[in-house]
């Protein structure tokens, strides 16, 4: 680990990563939470796009790209109510299976990795060996073992990143037993077969209380060595990341972070969490060797700390 944690620098436009993964600042008049990746080869894609005043937002984070894919992790209105608003979306990658309480038309050309079976692993080619892997969806591994649920946000996909030894894994909003939800959580660190922890986390459902169990952790951040986790919430969320969650995650970060866009309406301070007040980069070097941590505002962007990547 290399940590350099910085105060007051001056906001600038860095050179590009060879892999950027960007938790974008969707504002704090609605709910939303939408991801940016762009792989070595300028393959981009989208993982969920916010809801429907978050356009202007997700398009100033693309900086004229258009996106090869967009992946829609499930169909809450802060994940997927932008979509018609894009101009561009490229390939629109989702479950495919429909809730009552959820109805969405998919267009034509989306693929729906769930019909009457999951169609798992989806791997997109991001370049230089970078993989962006799709592992689970509808509570569904990839060798078809399923766990029965009805909640929308439990049926979220979930993915990662590789690139050589670094390691980020997403998962929408999947839930672990809080607020009396469906633990897939459980089901899924048991079951899938990953190699490996990771180095970066995206803490389920915005780091509410009803996800993020202790059996997510211990299987994606074993021990005290340093890695980070990343919460995409706004104003408009209640106590994101809630403090229970916060309390559970801190032992297992080593040096590493909380990097929150911003933080809920009523959630604590913690010494473990940095209120970015802006979107969130991870922004990987050649290989995959190691990565730094930034901000990207209007005024530019800065890097808050850098890490080794692991490996496991």
């Amino acid at each position: 680990m290399i940590w350099s944690l910085v105060g007051c620098v001056t906001p600038t436009t860095l050179p590009p990563p060879a892999l950027l993964i960007e938790r974008i600042d969707l504002g704090s008049t609605s709910i939303g939470e939408s991801t940016l990746v762009v792989g070595p080869d300028g393959t981009t894609v989208l993982i969920d796009v916010g809801n429907d005043r978050h356009d202007d937002e997700v398009t100033d984070a693309l900086h004229g790209r258009e996106p090869d894919f967009t992946v829609i992790t499930h169909l809450h209105a802060d994940h997927v109510g932008g979509l018609s608003d894009l101009d561009q979306t490229g390939t629109v990658i989702w479950r495919g299976r429909d809730v009552d309480t959820n109805e969405w038309t998919d267009p034509s050309d989306a693929i729906a990795l769930c019909d009457t079976t999951c169609d798992l692993p989806l791997t997109i080619e991001l370049g230089d060996g970078a993989t962006l892997d799709i592992l689970v969806a509808d509570a569904t591994l990839p060798d078809g073992t399923s766990l029965a649920t009805t909640e929308e946000n439990s049926r979220s996909l979930v993915g990662t990143v590789r690139y050589g030894d670094f390691l980020y894994l997403w998962a929408g909003d999947l839930t672990g037993g809080g607020k009396d939800t469906d633990d897939v959580e459980t089901f899924v660190a048991e079951g899938l077969p990953l190699d490996g922890a990771v180095d970066v986390l995206h803490l389920n459902h915005h780091g509410i209380t009803s996800s993020t169990n202790d059996a997510w952790l211990d299987r994606w951040l074993p021990g005290e060595r340093d890695r980070n986790a990343l919460v995409g919430a706004n104003r408009a969320y209640l106590s994101a990341p809630g403090d229970e969650v916060v309390e559970r995650v801190a032992p297992h970060l080593g040096e590493g972070r909380i990097w929150v866009t911003t933080p809920g309406s009523l959630a604590d301070p913690h010494p473990a969490c940095v209120d970015v007040d802006g979107s969130v980069q991870v922004r990987i070097t050649e290989g995959g060797a190691s990565y730094d941590v930034a901000r990207r505002s209007r005024q530019g962007e800065v890097v808050l700390a850098s890490f080794l990547s692991l490996v496991e």
